[in-house]
């Protein structure tokens, strides 16, 4: 309270000096975005998370993008494959995209089907530091019958190559084999800090630690961008977004604390709004531990949860369990199909009295002498994820359950078994783990028989081998209603199963002027538009002093 008070009084001392009065703004070109630590690097083919959706549409172009509705949608590619425009074989083996005429890169020179099949080589690269393949090495073979035509050949259909190759899910965009070509790889090239792209905006400069100036590429393929310059200012902690957006030091920021949106709600010129991002924080389950192998003892633990209101309570109202789903299943989230049981201890003690879980009295729950103590693992991080452990516990001891909490830094949290990392070396029985997940609706990642560590992320271990046809299924079809209707399967199958349970969509905000037109938050891709991002009614601005 007291580091709160302080941050608060501080920034009501600047307001005087450093704000610009109701109604004024910064001048109609400009705009300066405040973000959490700075960038790794400036190469797509070097970054994942919040990296590689920022640089990615901003300074360099996808083959196929993805619009406000998690729909794909062409980039530099003419449409999106599909049987009827002729982009699909009919045995779904062969892919074809057609680019666009005249894209150029920034500097100038043509881009062509060559620089596709130069990145993808990149990407296979063993010598390239790229975080996955994933998708990428399901491809057989590429060729390029001409400059404008990339024609991919897979050992089997698959969907998914869709929304990951040179797309949003896959991380990475297409690179100028001009600039790049002959290098043994790329992972110290001078290219990383200074990039050709062919997207919207031309990194200017950058200053490690401080900023990223980018101006607008005026030959960029989809129009001329409406803002000529984008500043994304690297700042240290979400206290610091708050405040320099209330100092306006900064015009915006997508990447706001959801425990601080009234917060950046109060104020003026500023619209600020809940961003749901394509993640979800699971209460998840060991069911290779014996303590919760059971599925009457995980839907007691989830009955006697009540997370609706734990989840309210935690974070003050700014995250819910409503719609939690599709954080984990995306578009295909079908709300029809319920992801967790309703609250009731009274049917949570009758599940854990059948299933041998015995107490006397207010007395802890035993079994054959054994107490009834599940180990809750998460990362000790922001405070909504603190008090949702706390009252996690509390809510569990009414039930007998005498949950322990052990929180554990992000580093060991996610390390290989060898290094202690728990979700990996399968050291818990409840996890609260937070996923980002991608526009394609399979799960197969993480709930499929053969992606157990150290083959995979179904950290729960989880195996039902109807789920794995389910997800095998969808994968094999380019059908959209048919892929929804596998997802759909599996959606019914976890939920009855309950190796875990969808807590909240996961969610930033997004804070910006209110005279800024285009940003869409809810988008898959925030800066997807950018180049029709533009202030509206505000002839003959001025811009303050900096």
């Amino acid at each position: 309270m007291v580091a709160l008070l302080a941050l608060s009084l501080l920034a009501s001392s600047f307001a005087s000096a450093c704000t610009r009065p109701a109604g004024e703004g910064y001048r109609t070109d400009r705009l300066t975005v405040g973000r959490l630590e700075d960038f790794e690097s400036l190469d797509p083919l070097l970054l994942s998370g919040s990296d590689s959706v920022t640089i990615g549409p901003l300074v360099f172009s996808y083959l196929v993008t993805v619009d406000g509705r998690g729909r794909l949608a062409p980039d530099l590619a003419e449409a999106v494959p599909s049987y009827a425009n002729g982009g699909i074989s009919r045995d779904g083996k062969t892919i074809v995209y057609r680019l666009r005429k005249n894209v150029l890169w920034q500097d100038g020179k043509p881009l062509t089907s060559s620089d596709v099949a130069f990145t993808f080589r990149q990407v296979m690269n063993p010598r390239n530091d790229v975080p996955a393949r994933d998708v990428y090495d399901r491809i057989a073979g590429l060729d390029t019958p001409d400059a404008r035509t990339v024609r991919i050949r897979l050992r089997a259909p698959d969907s998914a190559v869709l929304s990951y190759f040179f797309a949003p899910d896959g991380n990475y965009t297409v690179l100028p084999e001009h600039l790049l070509a002959g290098l043994a790889d790329l992972n110290h090239a001078a290219f990383n800090a200074m990039p050709i792209g062919s997207g919207p905006f031309r990194v200017e400069r950058w200053s490690r630690g401080d900023e990223l100036r980018l101006v607008r590429f005026d030959r960029y393929f989809a129009g001329t961008p409406r803002l000529r310059e984008i500043t994304i200012e690297d700042l240290a902690s979400p206290e610091t977004l708050l405040l320099q957006t209330r100092t306006r030091e900064i015009d915006a920021t997508f990447s706001g604390s959801i425990m601080q949106l009234k917060d950046f709600q109060s104020i003026p010129g500023v619209r600020a709004v809940r961003a749901p991002l394509y993640g979800a924080a699971l209460l998840a389950f060991n069911l290779a531990n014996s303590m919760v192998a059971d599925e009457r003892v995980r839907r007691a633990i989830v009955e006697a949860a009540d997370l609706p209101r734990i989840v309210d309570q935690a974070s003050g109202g700014a995250l819910t369990v409503r719609n939690a789903g599709r954080g984990l299943y995306g578009p295909d989230d079908d709300p029809s199909i319920p992801s967790q049981p309703a609250p009731d201890l009274a049917g949570a003690n009758r599940l854990l009295d059948a299933a041998g879980w015995k107490r006397s009295g207010q007395e802890v729950r035993r079994r054959n002498g054994v107490v009834l103590a599940p180990a809750l693992v998460y990362i000790k991080s922001r405070p909504e994820v603190e008090a949702f452990a706390v009252l996690l516990q509390a809510r569990l001891r009414r039930a007998g359950i005498a949950l322990s909490l052990h929180p554990y830094t992000a580093q060991l949290y996610g390390a290989p078994a060898s290094a202690g990392g728990p979700l990996f070396g399968g050291k818990f029985e409840i996890v609260l783990l937070e996923v980002l997940t991608s526009i394609d609706p399979s799960t197969a990642y993480f709930v499929d028989c053969d992606r157990v560590p150290p083959q995979g992320f179904n950290i729960t271990r989880y195996c039902n081998p109807a789920v794995d046809r389910a997800n095998a299924a969808g994968l094999r079809t380019y059908d959209p209603r048919a892929r929804a209707a596998a997802s759909a399967a599996v959606q019914r199958l976890v939920a009855r199963d309950l190796p875990f349970v969808p807590a909240w969509q996961q969610a930033d905000v997004a804070a910006f002027p209110t005279d800024l037109s285009g940003v869409d938050p809810s988008a898959f891709l925030v800066f997807g538009n950018v180049a029709r991002w533009h202030f509206v009614g505000a002839a003959g601005r001025r811009e303050p002093e900096r």
